[in-house]
């Protein structure tokens, strides 16, 4: 949860939308911790958990992508990959070992300065993720060695569905405007700072959660004061 604050801190813009899987981000720079050493592992360790040693942080994503294939409901793709240099680029077989152990990482060595080799990388992306990522690499650069991969996708329906819509008043910052609007029954999120919903989808384990700064707060200020923990306690408030 700290991890996933920090990212989306360091993310989000006050002028646009901002998009971003902290799972998706955690699992790749745990592939790369594999390769680090001295103060840049241990810079990964504190980040990823904090201060958790790299042979049980292995041990936790391995545990928890375990979780996250056995999804009771719908569609979920998990795949990790990695692509290097076929020249000049030494990749040391422990390396590549401990992330096909615990990340389940295929590896292919490339000859980057083949037009192909794009083509190669964007076909697994796609793959994937069933088809709604067609393309992550648009060149690949002399100074590029390697390309460590996530790719993860979730489908899945509501535990209980939006039925019809209906007209309602919906307060823009720009002023009110009129908008055709779904309604249910949801989970209340609330600690004083914030309010939002909680919405189950099938397997119990997910939801979608809608969150709301009180008071008219702009969101970048709200992030500045959240944290791990009381993010996990808002999610908390409803009783899940």
């Amino acid at each position: 949860a700290n991890f996933a604050v920090k990212l989306f801190q360091k993310t989000a813009a006050a002028d646009k939308n901002s998009l971003v899987s902290p799972a998706s981000a955690a699992l790749a720079l745990g592939m790369a911790a594999n390769g680090a050493k001295g103060d840049t592992l241990s810079q990964f360790e504190a980040l990823l958990g904090g201060g958790m040693d790299l042979s049980a942080l292995n041990r936790n994503f391995a545990s928890e992508q375990n979780a996250l294939k056995s999804v009771s409901e719908g569609k979920l793709l998990l795949a990790n990959s990695i692509w290097y240099r076929d020249k000049s680029l030494t990749v040391e077989k422990p390396f590549l070992q401990a992330n096909a152990d615990y990340f389940g990482s295929d590896a292919f060595r490339l000859d980057f300065e083949d037009p192909a080799s794009v083509g190669k990388i964007n076909g697994w992306v796609s793959k994937s993720t069933d088809g709604n990522i067609k393309k992550m690499v648009e060149k690949i650069d002399p100074s590029n060695m390697m390309f460590l991969m996530n790719a993860l996708y979730l489908e899945q329906d509501w535990e209980h569905a939006y039925n019809g819509c209906t007209d309602g008043t919906f307060h823009a910052p720009g002023g009110d405007k009129t908008a055709k609007m779904m309604g249910s029954m949801e989970t209340y999120l609330s600690d004083g700072a914030a309010e939002g919903i909680l919405k189950q989808l099938k397997d119990p384990r997910y939801a979608f959660a809608a969150i709301l700064p009180k008071n008219g707060t702009a969101l970048n200020e709200y992030l500045k004061g959240l944290t791990g923990e009381n993010f996990l306690s808002l999610m908390r408030s409803g009783g899940q």
